[in-house]
Formats: C-alpha cells, sequence, structure tokens
C-alpha cells in the first residue's frame, strides 16, 4: 500500500469514527428526557412596598359605634418567596409562598373633648401568603401569571386615654384574608429571575377589649383592613 493510499484509509477511519459517535451522542440525547425551563423549585429575596389601611370603629355594647378613624401607612419591607412550578406547553402553574417583614406605624386620635382625647397605634409587623399562581409564557423566558391564596398579617395595637395612667389596650392582633395578584418574570441567567408583583390583601376584622373607661361594655372593632403591595424579587430554580 502507498503512502498516498495509507493516508487515505487513515482519514477515512476518522471520518467513520467521527460519524459513529455523533450517531450514538444523538441518540443518546433523543433518549433523554427534556425537563421545561420553568419547571422545578425555587427560592428567592427581594423588598416590598405596601400601603395598608384599615378603620377601627369604637363600639359600645350592644352595637352603639361611638367614634370611627381610618388608617393609613406606607411601608417598606424585606421579602423572602419560594415554591414550585410545573410547566405544561406554553403553560406554568404552581404552588407560592411569602414571608415580609414589614414596618408600618399609624396614630388616630378620638375625643370630642379637646382636653381629653383618646388614642390608638397600629404597627404591622409582618405580612405572609401561601397560594397558587397560574400564568402563560410570553417568551420561552418570560412569564406573565396571576396569582391567589391565603393572606396574614400581624399588627401590634396599642389604645391609650390621655387622661388615664395606664394603657387601655397593649397586644397583638393576627389577621386573615385573601390575596390576588398579577406579576411578570424574567429568567436573566444561570437559573436565576427577575419577578415583579402586584397584590392586594383583604383581611377579616379584629376585636379588642378592655378599652377606654368601661372594659366590660366597650371595645375597638378594627376592620377593613388592606394591603396594596408591590414587590420585586429575585429568585433561583433548583
Amino acid at each position: 500500500m502507498t503512502a498516498r493510499s495509507e493516508l487515505l484509509a487513515a482519514v477515512s477511519a476518522l471520518v467513520i469514527a467521527g460519524a459513529l459517535s455523533t450517531g450514538t451522542a444523538g441518540a443518546a440525547s433523543l433518549g433523554a428526557p427534556v425537563v421545561p425551563a420553568w419547571t422545578g423549585f425555587y427560592a428567592g429575596f427581594g423588598t416590598a412596598a405596601a400601603i395598608n389601611k384599615s378603620t377601627a370603629d369604637f363600639v359600645w355594647v350592644p352595637s352603639t359605634v361611638d367614634g370611627t378613624n381610618d388608617f393609613s401607612a406606607t411601608n417598606f419591607a424585606g421579602s423572602v418567596d419560594g415554591g414550585y412550578d410545573f410547566q405544561a406547553g406554553r403553560m406554568v402553574f404552581g404552588a407560592t409562598a411569602n414571608f415580609d417583614f414589614a414596618f408600618s406605624h399609624d396614630t388616630e386620635i378620638w375625643g370630642k373633648d379637646p382636653d381629653h382625647h383618646q388614642r390608638m397605634t397600629s404597627d404591622i409587623g409582618t405580612q405572609w401568603g401561601i397560594g397558587v399562581r397560574l400564568g402563560g409564557l410570553l417568551t420561552d423566558t418570560t412569564l406573565l401569571y396571576g396569582a391567589a391564596g391565603y393572606a396574614g398579617a400581624s399588627a401590634h395595637i396599642t389604645a391609650f386615654d390621655d387622661a388615664a395612667t395606664a394603657k387601655a389596650y397593649d397586644g397583638n392582633l393576627t389577621l386573615s384574608g385573601y390575596y390576588l395578584g398579577a406579576g411578570i418574570e424574567t429568567i436573566i441567567s444561570n437559573g436565576w429571575s427577575l419577578k415583579t408583583e402586584y397584590r392586594v390583601s383583604k383581611y377579616s376584622n379584629g376585636f379588642m377589649t378592655p378599652v377606654f373607661d368601661d372594659p366590660d361594655t366597650a371595645a375597638i372593632n378594627f376592620h377593613d383592613f388592606s394591603s396594596q403591595t408591590v414587590k420585586l424579587s429575585l429568585d433561583h430554580r433548583f
């Protein structure tokens, strides 16, 4: 065999070996399951801006309302969240949970006598939610979704009379309700995604007693508590 023939044989052998290896790899890849980019667990952190509103009534037994005040406070908070998503075609649905460290403070004053006021202070400490979300992919990396679920909040309430030597009420109030929201999330790089969500939360009523001059017949009805929140978070998918 000439040198030229040997060279042609060697090149042919390399070409055949390369083709076989490529075919084997292609067959392996065809047999491997493909996991959609949005399927899996995720966790992250971020910030939230919220407007918290509520109404408090002085209620005298049986049901006479002696005074009403509205509370409104804006706050910024830190937030952590996590969940699991499942992608089916262009749809994504899953479960999600969040916990926000909120800090808001508001004080309101009652009293018809200018020299004798009654005050109540509301501090919202934390807010949390557990729910589901469902959305559609605008692109392979951008998800538009709606969300709904259970919402909870903790508040520290103080009520006192200017003429009294001790507070009429000083305690914690836990509120529960529901939330509705909508958001957009984009995968930016290496499993990291950036999410923006708007959420409205509605909470049930809360009652506080004793208050002020007559602890046996007086109470404060804390109601119509709602929160509007814009959340921005950075999540990582596992």
